[in-house]
């Protein structure tokens, strides 16, 4: 219709003046030094970057696809590679590339997939993403033992356990949060019993009901996923690819 196209031309118009804007920013105190290191570029590289980054951006595209499938089934990848898109780009302009994910949220609440649904899916992606860098972390280092590719750099050596324990953290609190409904609901009710008494929420129980809902919406979701292993293997092989 005519008010969807206008829709979609004033989010391009809007898209392009926040890139005009950041950019501006970006380059405003060495616009001629960027230029001319642009055009002393090899060509040859530089199509190979972007190569690489149109392979990386198709596997990334495939590992979140099979995983929106599950719950909105005429999703087209066309429409998955946007959301891959977007999230880049608000990644890149928000503060600790904290953009990208509500705004693939609100683009999937506009196709008809419920905000817990589309923040269950921001999830069960980012957890394919730490298995996927933990095994290649895994795999760089045996490869490393073998070949001896990297230059041995004493500093770095506990900079790169450090690196490989917090991702492990992450990745078993990911696990634990997914598989302990009832923890989930003891923390929700916990904390939002405490600010209650500050004043600070009302209707506790009526609030406390919508997480709790909201936490069986996810942990319902976690069980679809595990229910559909070929899906969760083949993202994760995507993103160790890409």
């Amino acid at each position: 219709t005519i008010i969807e196209m206008k829709h979609k031309w004033l989010n391009v118009l809007i898209i392009l003046a926040i890139t005009a804007g950041f950019l501006w920013y970006v380059l405003k105190d060495n616009f001629n030094e960027v230029v001319e290191t642009l055009f002393r570029s090899n060509i040859g590289w530089l199509c190979l970057a972007l190569l690489a980054f149109c392979i990386y951006m198709t596997f990334d595209t495939l590992s979140t696809y099979g995983i929106i499938k599950l719950y909105k089934k005429d999703v087209t990848f066309r429409f998955a590679l946007y959301l891959g898109v977007i999230n880049k780009f608000f990644c890149g302009i928000t503060p600790l590339s904290s953009g990208g994910q509500p705004m693939q949220i609100y683009e999937l609440k506009k196709k008809g997939v419920p905000l817990s649904t589309g923040a269950n899916i921001e999830v069960q992606a980012y957890m394919m993403f730490q298995i996927a860098l933990m095994f290649t972390a895994i795999l760089s280092i045996i490869l490393d033992k073998i070949f001896h590719i990297f230059q041995y750099i004493s500093v770095l050596l506990p900079m790169m356990v450090a690196g490989f324990v917090i991702n492990l953290v992450v990745l078993l609190a990911l696990l634990f949060i997914s598989f302990s409904k009832n923890f989930n609901r003891s923390v929700i009710r916990l904390i939002i019993t405490g600010l209650s008494k500050f004043g600070l929420v009302r209707n506790k129980e009526a609030r406390i009901k919508r997480w709790e809902d909201a936490c069986q919406n996810y942990y319902e979701n976690v069980q679809a996923l595990l229910r559909n292993k070929k899906v969760f293997a083949r993202g994760v092989a995507y993103q160790v690819l890409g």
